[in-house]
């Protein structure tokens, strides 16, 4: 089975599964849309940078990034990461430790609690958002 147990138009990584959602949510619908997809389906978590680069080319063969260069959609898509009410860590929403980070900078906005994909830099950071801004998003799950 070439999709390694994942579902059609699932990416398989490592034992997961990650899906790109281009319906523009906010973090914690997004967060309950993958939640309902299955058991154990979460936002994505992103633990190496092998994962990340696999989630980056996944995302620049998806629409609407695919389109050409003036069309471009000019927005950034969530991952799993966010900061709990009145916690000062930040938490993957699948439960798993934080072992990897690609910020796009330091220092984090105290209203900003949620982390998406910063499609300026091709998607290769992340960076502090709104949770209640609309954005597509990725979801995650183990084989």
């Amino acid at each position: 089975d070439e999709q390694e147990g994942c579902a059609s138009g699932w990416v398989p990584f490592d034992g997961r599964c990650f899906g790109f959602f281009p319906q523009e949510l906010s973090w914690r619908r997004a967060e309950g849309f993958c939640q309902r997809l299955g058991a154990r389906t979460h936002l994505a978590s992103i633990h190496s940078e092998e994962e990340h680069q696999a989630i980056m080319s996944m995302l620049a063969s998806s629409q609407p990034y695919s389109e050409s260069e003036e069309e471009v959609a000019d927005e950034e898509v969530w991952i799993g990461l966010h900061r709990p009410m009145g916690r000062r860590h930040w938490e993957w929403s699948d439960g798993t430790k934080m072992d990897y980070s690609s910020w796009y900078r330091e220092g984090f906005p105290r209203r900003r609690a949620c982390a998406a994909l910063e499609d300026s830099t091709d998607f290769a950071s992340w960076d502090t958002e709104l949770c209640s801004d609309r954005k597509p998003f990725i979801c995650e799950y183990h084989v």
